[in-house]
């Protein structure tokens, strides 16, 4: 039986999962988008996030067989925190250009681009654990075919919440096929 077959048959005998599957494939910055866009209320838009953290914890538990709420401080960690850590790191290394072009002291901007490689290293040797595979997409070695997937899904999604859900369908049935193919190569590794 191929792959794909065992993936369906799995979410057949548990629709929970499937559902799961569903809800937790959502990136939350589309929720964030369509609450900034006024698109939603601040009572749906914590009802969905809490929805998203919960399918991935879901998850995390029922297939990759992990402690529940490190499952959620996980997710919730590294989706809050990661993205400011890097705000942080573009700030830092702004200043230090801007810091750079008005001194022209290179060893100190030197410095800085060293300390920041060494942070951004650690911060990607820290957040590229194997139970975050599944959930953000994040491979050790990701290839270019599979970052042409994400920024195709990434696109997709942002095109899906920009346009009336009558038109989306299209887009979520293919952003859903693409997931799907990731998924099934997850599901093979813990098989």
């Amino acid at each position: 039986m191929s792959k794909s077959l065992v993936v369906l048959k799995y979410f057949a005998d548990a629709p929970l999962s499937f559902i799961a599957f569903l809800i937790a494939r959502i990136p939350l910055w589309t929720v964030l988008y369509l609450y900034f866009a006024g698109k939603m209320s601040a009572g749906m838009f914590v009802m969905i996030s809490v929805l998203i953290y919960l399918s991935r914890s879901y998850f995390d538990v029922e297939v990759f067989n992990l402690n529940p709420f490190y499952s959620i401080f996980c997710s919730v960690f590294y989706s809050v925190y990661k993205p400011l850590l890097m705000l942080a790191v573009l700030i830092i290394f702004i200043v230090g250009l801007y810091y750079f072009a008005f001194t022209k002291n290179l060893p100190v901007f030197l410095v800085i681009i060293l300390l920041l490689a060494f942070f951004v290293s650690g911060m990607s040797v820290f957040f590229r654990k194997d139970y975050l595979n599944g959930l953000w997409r994040i491979k050790n070695a990701p290839g270019f075919g599979h970052f042409i997937k994400n920024i195709t899904v990434e696109i997709l999604w942002f095109i899906v919440i920009t346009m009336p859900l009558s038109n989306a369908f299209v887009g979520l049935f293919i952003i859903y096929t693409i997931e799907f193919g990731n998924f099934v190569k997850e599901f093979d590794e813990i098989i």
